[in-house]
């Protein structure tokens, strides 16, 4: 079952970088939020967002991955460095990310949220517990 999520939320990332988000459309709940470091989009606004290259993510390089299994919920945290281009500007940031799946009522995993915490302590000591 983790496998499966895990699967899912490498389709949605992928699809991140290209900005094509329509391909991963029916893997996302209608009612997820994406919570950024300045601003919590619904997801249409998010996938505004990506396709008007507001965030245009250029590489992810994941340091720490756990997947947490809760009945009907699966919650991905990763520990990363994320380069994006946000309105123009190229930024590096770490952060720790975390997406939570759940079931619908047809047994479908979902993306319901993602949310980017910067880490603000040294990157290299902080570790995912």
């Amino acid at each position: 079952m983790v496998e499966v999520v895990q699967k899912l939320s490498e389709k949605i990332l992928a699809a991140i970088q290209t900005g094509n988000l329509q391909t991963v459309d029916s893997l996302i709940s209608n009612n997820a939020v994406f919570v950024h470091m300045g601003v919590c989009l619904d997801k249409k606004g998010e996938f505004e967002a990506i396709e008007k290259g507001l965030i245009a993510v250029q590489k992810i390089d994941i340091a720490e991955e756990k997947t947490i299994l809760s009945g009907a919920t699966t919650i991905i945290l990763r520990k990363l460095q994320l380069t994006a281009v946000v309105q123009g500007n190229e930024v590096t940031n770490p952060f720790v990310v975390a997406e939570t799946y759940t079931k619908d009522n047809a047994g479908n995993w979902l993306l319901m949220s993602t949310t980017y915490t910067r880490i603000a302590i040294d990157y290299d000591d902080y570790h995912i517990s």
